[in-house]
């Protein structure tokens, strides 16, 4: 085994400290070397479909990289995945010999990862419990009369492999690891190691470094490529994403939580870490939705009909991929928008960006703003409710759709009109707005509104909780509705007010 990880770590950016190691600035508290190794897998599959040649990123992607086995392979009984010359050697090998592939993370959710939060908004959306194995099996004979299929091909593979497959496969390591603290055994996971580093491993992988000075395959490379084109580096344009920064600040406060059995510290973490591995997506779709918008002059797709050429084909290509990997949590919002999105930049469409990139960011930023960036007659859905402003501060056609209901509400000086609907209209003069939180009044938040903005559409503050359907009657229907709403995320199923979507509102 030894043997096997000396030779495989020639040339790659990782340091071992004693039986530990630091990756991009996570010392981890166990062995986790062989973990971090599928980021391998990724290069070798990113080779492969850059070669075109599908079929050898599908076996990498099925059986593990690193080539066949040698005789010398075979004879050495160390190497126990090396039964003959034609096994896989595998780049991420476990204690038992077993070889970590990235379809195992791909086709594990059912047996891992039903209990978990963000994973089962992600079944329900697709009704599969292997999503991303299925779209990415399904990319390696994709066709589409009106675009380059082998860029479909290509794109779909290696992107749906790092960015859906090992996506949600870091979140259920780091699950794992609460639910292991729960217990009072952190190491009660493969090999005996801790769960919260491997999380890490896979996120990071070998290739990244002691400090990320080297961005390496995975979703960490993935978080500091992207801020480049938005702006969210250290520096800007250049430097480490600002994502990753905070993931790791998360990754190592968790890592210590964890550690000393503070198991509610990791579920606080965990939080921070899927909101900032959910960025780069984000800006992955938005990129590439430009990329493939026919109307963009600059654009790949720029002043193109069908039949695409390989350029445009590539970037939608890319953009369907990233918006399969975020589109479970814009439907978890809102199913309109996420329809939206999908119908703009699906690979089974006659051709792209139909709707036009305006469509899909408007989408996108109505769920996914955040208060304080608002804009004159912008409508942006986010946790705490929904504001709409026009350019006259007043409030514009009210349209809710399916957002989350967290009891939250503003507490003005004046009261515009008592009640509309299920929510207050509030007059409220531009600059600082407080939000509090329904049950325990505590102040959540403050929303900085811009000077032309004045209306505030928010769920009443008198809410019954435990009223999950709204229907104004305390019976056994909100039992089912509670059950949906926590399988989905919605954080109408936040019972306790801890701002978090866990086990623990069961209880309350």
């Amino acid at each position: 085994m030894q043997s096997l990880i000396g030779l495989a770590l020639v040339g790659r950016a990782l340091a071992q400290i004693g039986s530990h190691q630091t990756l991009a600035g996570y010392r981890s508290a166990s062995d986790v070397v062989p973990h971090s190794m599928i980021d391998l897998d990724m290069e070798e599959i990113v080779t492969a479909v850059g070669a075109n040649d599908i079929t050898e990123a599908i076996r990498i992607y099925t059986s593990g990289g690193n080539g066949l086995c040698s005789a010398a392979d075979v004879a050495d009984t160390t190497i126990v995945q090396c039964t003959a010359t034609t096994d896989v050697k595998g780049n991420s090998v476990k204690g038992s010999g077993a070889i970590r592939t990235i379809k195992g993370f791909a086709t594990s959710g059912e047996a891992k990862m039903t209990k978990w939060t963000t994973y089962p908004v992600y079944k329900a959306y697709y009704n599969d419990f292997n999503y991303a194995d299925t779209f990415i099996t399904n990319a390696a004979t994709h066709t589409n009369a009106n675009g380059d299929d082998d860029q479909f091909r290509q794109q779909m593979i290696k992107k749906g492999a790092a960015y859906m497959a090992v996506w949600m496969y870091v979140l259920h390591e780091f699950e794992d690891a609460i639910a292991d603290c729960t217990t009072g055994d952190v190491t009660a996971n493969d090999d005996s190691v801790h769960a919260w580093d491997e999380g890490w491993a896979f996120y990071a992988g070998s290739q990244v470094g002691t400090d990320g000075e080297d961005s390496g395959d995975l979703l960490y490379g993935l978080a500091n490529s992207r801020c480049k084109n938005f702006g969210t580096c250290a520096s800007g344009a250049t430097g480490l994403a600002n994502a990753n920064s905070k993931a790791l600040a998360a990754a190592i406060a968790g890592r210590d939580d964890i550690t000393t059995a503070k198991c509610t510290g990791g579920v606080a973490q965990l939080k921070i870490l899927t909101e900032q591995m959910t960025i780069p997506l984000v800006q992955g779709t938005l990129k590439y939705a430009w990329e493939a918008d026919p109307a963009m002059t600059g654009s790949a797709c720029a002043g193109q009909v069908a039949p695409f050429d390989a350029s445009c084909s590539k970037a939608w290509a890319k953009g369907w991929t990233f918006a399969s990997a975020v589109l479970p949590q814009i439907s978890a919002c809102s199913w309109a928008h996420a329809k939206t999105v999908k119908d703009n930049l699906d690979a089974s469409l006659a051709a792209p960006m139909k709707d036009g990139l305006a469509a899909v960011k408007a989408a996108m930023r109505k769920i996914l703003a955040r208060p304080g960036r608002l804009a004159t007659g912008e409508s942006v859905s986010v946790a705490e409710g929904l504001i709409i402003v026009d350019s006259a501060g007043q409030a514009s056609v009210f349209d809710w759709l399916s957002g989350p209901d967290t009891g939250y509400y503003v507490s003005p000086d004046t009261v515009d009109a008592a009640y509309t609907g299920n929510f207050n209209l509030f007059t409220q003069a531009p600059g600082a707005v407080d939000v509090f939180a329904a049950d325990t009044l505590l102040l959540v938040d403050t929303w900085t509104l811009p000077v032309e903005a004045s209306a505030i559409f928010v769920r009443p503050g008198n809410v019954c909780k435990a009223d999950t359907n709204r229907n104004g009657v305390l019976e056994a229907g909100d039992f089912s509705a509670w059950v949906a709403a926590y399988n989905r995320g919605d954080f109408i199923a936040d019972q306790n007010n801890d701002l978090a979507v866990t086990p623990a509102d069961f209880s309350a």
